[in-house]
């Protein structure tokens, strides 16, 4: 599952340090500052596949809070350092979006390699970053500013037809879908590391450096379903293949060790996906064994040790409760901007109801806050608000998620690509509709 929030090591195109420095202000305003690198003097992307900095064609800030109006800048990706003057408050939400240009990026590059240029993970069209920060008016404060995965190209599994990925530049792409050769099954999932190579299960857990990587490496490990834990580098990988498995894998070591992750005491694993967030607390179905009920639960990691992880529950939600009960079955899970999202659908075989829904759920309590796209008519009665069976997050979007969604609409097979905008909890664009047969056919 895609993960919202992925954070790497690229600091704010720069090394940002947080003190504070006074200056003459008489409109209760303090001053954000903020220093850029350069694509050949900052080391801030200095592990592969990065050997420098990616050349962005611009740079967005954002800076919101209480009691002001949002601010926005687009600051020349030449420049050094950027400051603005912004209300003075607490926890002042700096937002920053950097498009990556990648033919810039190979010219760069060429001037120093020649033909030799490292793969580059051209999957990723934009990295971001989010802090928060206090501003006192009259004071000067640099914002520390980590990037991480903000938007990709589309990712379209034709696991029916060809078992090969196809890769889109977006909803209403100019050209046609790229075929690659990386392999999709019925139970693949993807994820992103923190530079942005692409991470996919195909029974084992293989890494592309991007859509063009003919030789994909393999991990060694099993997996269906995905979630990586970018502040600690993480792989975690849920396996049903041979009982219900879930384990983690060192991804930033130098030498990478596979462990079994233990369900916790008084519980057994279920049958579902695994998403964590940035704290590295994961999410996954749990079977109560104390009241019989199967739902979704909050575990804590110790760190490995003797190859085994043991884990503690801190809260657990019946399915019943979060409105995800059967026949729904849950697709895939992932965590963006503090909540936890949940896509669940009841579209398996012919003959029976095409629909599905999204829940967002609290972190915390693991309460459901909302829910998107749910009919109860055996399919979609207004197809642009309705899931027919959402089936995975297959691309990464500034407040925006991604599903591939598939099913019937009792006589045409349907498969198409659907964004949900987080800020106004809709179906807010509809693309890509049939360009592949996403896991199943519905025709008859």
């Amino acid at each position: 599952m895609l993960q919202r929030t992925l954070i790497a090591t690229l600091v704010a195109t720069a090394l940002i340090a947080t003190a504070c420095a006074p200056f003459v202000s008489t409109s209760g305003e303090g001053a954000i500052q903020i220093f850029f690198g350069t694509p050949t003097g900052s080391r801030a992307l200095s592990d592969p596949p990065f050997t420098e900095l990616p050349v962005f064609s611009a740079i967005t800030i954002k800076v919101s809070g209480s009691g002001m109006e949002p601010v926005e800048f687009t600051v020349d990706a030449t420049q050094t350092s950027f400051t603005a003057m912004v209300p003075g408050g607490s926890n002042r939400r700096v937002e920053l979006y950097a498009p990556v240009d990648w033919d810039a990026t190979d010219s760069m590059l060429a001037t120093i390699y020649g033909a030799g240029i490292p793969p580059q993970p051209t999957l990723v069209k934009a990295y971001g970053a989010t802090t928060t920060i206090d501003v006192v008016p009259g004071q000067r404060v640099s914002a520390v500013l980590k990037l991480e995965v903000a938007e990709t190209k589309i990712l379209l599994p034709d696991a029916y037809n060809s078992s090969y990925l196809h890769v889109a530049d977006g909803l209403h792409p100019a050209t046609a879908p790229m075929l690659t050769s990386l392999y999709s099954y019925s139970n693949s999932d993807y994820e992103f590391d923190r530079y942005g190579r692409l991470l996919y299960s195909v029974g084992t857990v293989y890494r592309a450096q991007n859509e063009n990587d003919a030789a994909p490496g393999s991990l060694g490990l099993s997996g269906d379903s995905l979630a990586f834990d970018r502040a600690a580098n993480i792989l975690y990988a849920w396996y049903d293949g041979d009982g219900t498995n879930l384990n983690g894998y060192d991804y930033g070591s130098d030498s990478p060790a596979q462990y079994q992750i233990n369900a916790p005491s008084g519980y057994s694993f279920g049958i579902g996906s695994v998403a964590v967030d940035t704290h590295g607390y994961l999410y996954v179905p749990l079977y109560q064994d104390s009241s019989g009920s199967t739902g979704i639960g909050k575990i804590s990691v110790s760190a490995p040790a003797g190859g085994y992880s043991d884990t503690q529950v801190l809260s657990f939600q019946p399915l019943a409760a979060l409105g995800l009960e059967d026949p729904l079955e849950i697709r895939d899970m992932s965590v963006k901007d503090g909540s936890l999202y949940v896509i669940a659908g009841q579209n398996v075989g012919y003959g029976v109801p095409h629909h599905g829904k999204l829940v967002e759920i609290d972190l915390s309590s693991l309460q459901k806050t909302r829910e998107l796209g749910w009919t109860s008519a055996d399919y979609p009665t207004d197809p642009a608000t309705q899931f027919y069976g959402p089936q995975r997050f297959i691309a990464l979007a500034p407040r925006k998620l991604i599903i591939a969604d598939e099913g019937s609409n009792g006589s045409t097979d349907i498969d198409r690509v659907v964004e949900v905008d987080l800020s106004d909890w809709k179906i807010s664009d509809i693309g890509l509709d049939g360009e592949v047969t996403f896991f199943n056919s519905y025709a008859c």
